[in-house]
């Protein structure tokens, strides 16, 4: 493989160089015959440049040659004409003459002695009448013309005429010198540049002479502007530079063109090598799902050779027939471009097992783009599959047995929370049934407590002796154990008529344990034969434990009641027994405490107080008058009447109660009736002075019916009053000493009595 690779990239190498060397040479000639043709195109127009200068030059003298001697017929033919002719007509024809002719600088009528008479025009040339014509200087640009004139044979004297020989050529300057300079002499004197005029180059400057009159010589220079010239020469250069670019350029191109193709090749069979030796699945496939490469790992996934699967089609050969019509649905999104980057494939290998492949895929398009198929690169994620699956179950186990404790929190009935455990442990193992099996001390036997899926009542017979059977051993032992075949005579299972008629083969136990006490069990069946993973028997063993939980909390609870019960019952025993020492201290209030304590509960009830707040009024209507132990024998049994200090000692009872059963924890809400039941509605009372419901509603109540009882009972000193004139006293005293509403509930309940 070494070898093959070492020959393939030596081959790649000097296919490049040898094709970069041709390259190169092939360039090199293009840029010496584009060098070639440029130079001759230049030359051809330098040539070219150099005859259009010169006919330039030659139509502008033609053209000024024609002007000349069109001016010069013009102004003769005027001499002529105007021998015969007035002087005003003279003057009209030379004016029109002069217009028509902006060479005309001026022409002028001079006499026989050479005076010059006559102008035109006269605006600017006024200054030269009456002057001698031989003493006028004309500048270096004009010709002065002498026309003599005769009348018949007899000579009168001169047509002078100035000519500007600038204004004859300068029309023709733009008509043939566009591009061009122009420079005119007259007899060696510069009288003229164009205003584009430069130094020219002399390989491109023409010279030629225009004869006006005999002592008149024009010389007229030509030369193409350096525009023109750089013209030629930019694009002489410009094409080299073209083509010189376009040669590096190309170059270039080809260079990292070909370095890309070399790097390509040398990275795909890196690539290849690298993908054979990694532990990543690489195949490519055509549009139809047929496989045309695949690489070593996973011919040794899948355990088929490169023979039998190249040509074949990889969803027929590799997948389940289950799956069939949606890879027929991907291979159809895949021709259409819409190819799912990331798919995760079941691959079935050729011994049938089974593997979790994570793909990525991407199209292959050939060279116009149209798609041929698509390549895939796998990772096998099976073992993280596995992984995930058995997360998920731990999960779904750790949300079981919280709904498990949150029952056991929310419910109270221990048989309520076995049910919901069971349905559970049926639902999420998928067990056929479940029990639970509770351990009765008074007969050592694990006894029937609840169950769930079984189909007939013989499991609720189950008592299983703890120290007899195999069972009750490993429950003591607090070993779980499993049992399969337990229909089978020789497990020697002791229910086996039971499992029969349920129709399970595997079972298992796990002991309820708290703190080393044996609670009982919890039995899970199977319709088959099992192998549980280490998250099934984590399971069981964490359900039992809670299991086990409830049933040691229920046990708690019940021993708390009990407790609370006994407690309770002492605590009430107590109060009675204080409230019968008053009696037997106070004859006057004999019975009177349970009867005031009966109505009080009756009354207050009505008024719509709770069954705890009850509890604290027959509590405090019971004690009402506890603070009379802190008042002396002698005024509380005095025989006469109480003098006032008496009775500012007998009003301090209230007080003593307040500060006899306020220290008193579970005594101090009862305080209300032995505290304020002398106080009045009108705030007249003692011992705080309260006024309406500033006094508690049970103070209330109980202020009417303790004076209810006072009036009705016989006293030493007077007979009880009859019941009709306690009522109407008090009546007369509701809404003064007592709540006129507490007095209405009040009157109902003696009228129903």
């Amino acid at each position: 493989m070494g070898k093959t690779n070492s020959k393939k990239k030596n081959s790649l190498i000097l296919h490049f160089f040898t094709t970069k060397l041709f390259l190169v040479i092939l360039l090199c000639l293009f840029l010496l015959i584009t060098i070639l043709v440029s130079y001759q195109n230049k030359i051809q127009n330098t040539k070219q440049l150099i005859s259009e200068t010169e006919t330039a030059i030659v139509s502008t003298i033609r053209a000024s040659e024609i002007r000349y001697q069109a001016l010069d017929n013009t102004i003769n033919q005027l001499n002529y004409l105007d021998t015969l002719k007035t002087n005003t007509s003279w003057m009209s024809d030379v004016q029109f003459l002069e217009s028509s002719f902006n060479e005309i600088e001026y022409i002028a009528w001079i006499d026989k002695d050479f005076s010059i008479k006559t102008v035109v025009p006269i605006d600017n040339n006024e200054s030269i009448l009456y002057k001698n014509a031989n003493l006028i200087k004309s500048s270096p640009s004009t010709i002065k013309l002498w026309f003599p004139a005769y009348d018949g044979n007899i000579f009168k004297g001169f047509n002078l005429s100035s000519i500007d020989i600038t204004k004859l050529i300068k029309p023709y300057e733009k008509t043939f010198l566009n591009g061009f300079m122009i420079q005119i002499q007259k007899n060696g004197e510069i009288i003229y540049n164009s205003s584009n005029w430069e130094k020219p180059n002399p390989s491109f400057m023409l010279d030629r002479t225009l004869l006006l009159e005999d002592d008149v010589e024009i010389s007229i220079s030509c030369a193409p502007t350096k525009a023109s010239i750089q013209s030629i020469q930019f694009s002489f250069y410009s094409t080299i530079s073209i083509f010189l670019l376009i040669t590096v350029l190309t170059l270039l191109t080809v260079f990292f063109a070909q370095k890309f193709y070399f790097v390509s090749k040398l990275n795909a069979l890196r690539y290849r090598k690298l993908l054979d030796d990694a532990n990543l699945l690489a195949i490519i496939l055509n549009t139809e799902g047929t496989i045309t490469y695949c690489n070593d790992y996973f011919l040794n996934l899948t355990g088929w050779t490169r023979k039998e699967i190249i040509g074949t089609n990889f969803y027929e050969k590799f997948s389940t027939p289950d799956k069939s019509e949606y890879y027929q649905t991907f291979l159809k999104s895949a021709k259409e471009g819409d190819l799912p980057f990331h798919i995760e494939f079941i691959l079935i290998t050729k011994k049938g097992e089974t593997r979790w492949i994570h793909f990525n895929n991407t199209l292959q398009r050939n060279v116009k783009g149209n798609i041929i198929g698509f390549s895939s690169l796998g990772e096998d994620i099976t073992e993280q599959k596995k992984s995930e699956e058995s997360l998920k179950k731990q999960y779904e186990f750790l949300k079981t047995l919280f709904s498990i404790d949150s029952s056991i929190t929310a419910r109270d009935n221990i048989y309520k929370i076995f049910d919901y455990i069971l349905n559970e442990v049926n639902l999420k193992l998928g067990s056929k049934a479940t029990s639970i099996l509770l351990f009765n001390e008074k007969t050592q036997c694990l006894e029937y407590a609840a169950g769930k899926g079984f189909n007939s009542a013989e499991i609720q017979q189950t008592c299983i002796p703890i120290n007899m059977s195999p069972t009750g051993e490993n429950v003591i032992n607090q070993i779980s154990s499993s049992v399969t075949n337990i229909q089978n005579p020789n497990t020697k299972f002791i229910r086996q008529n039971m499992a029969i008629a349920e129709d399970v083969n595997w079972y298992h136990l796990e002991p309820l344990l708290v703190k080393g006490k044996i609670h009982g069990l919890l039995e899970v069946f199977y319709k088959k034969n099992m192998e549980p993973d280490s998250n099934w028997y984590s399971f069981i063993r964490a359900i039992a434990q809670q299991a086990a939980i409830a049933i040691d909390n229920s046990t708690l609870i019940k021993d708390l009641e009990k407790s609370n019960k006994d407690i309770i019952s002492s605590y009430e025993s107590t109060l009675e027994g204080w409230s019968k020492a008053l009696e037997l201290r106070d004859m006057e209030t004999k019975n009177h405490s349970t009867r005031v304590t009966d109505l009080t509960v009756e009354i207050c009830s009505r008024l719509g107080m709770s069954e705890n707040e009850l509890v604290n009024v027959r509590r405090g209507a019971l004690l009402h008058d506890i603070g009379k132990m802190g008042i002396p024998d002698s005024i509380l049994l005095k025989k006469g009447k109480l003098t006032q200090s008496d009775w500012a000692i007998i009003r301090k009872h209230p007080q003593y109660a307040y500060d006899l059963l306020y220290p008193i924890e579970y005594l101090r809400p009862a305080l209300d009736i032995p505290y304020c039941h002398h106080e009045k509605w009108d705030g007249s009372g003692y011992p705080q002075g309260l006024k309406g419901v500033e006094i508690p509603l049970a103070a209330r109540v109980f202020a009417i019916i303790d004076v209810w009882d006072a009036l009705l009972s016989d006293r030493p000193y007077r007979k009880g009053w009859p019941k009709e004139e306690v009522i109407a006293e008090i009546k007369r005293i509701s809404g003064t000493h007592f709540d006129p509403e507490a007095v209405k509930i009040f009157l109902q309940v003696i009228e129903e009595m």
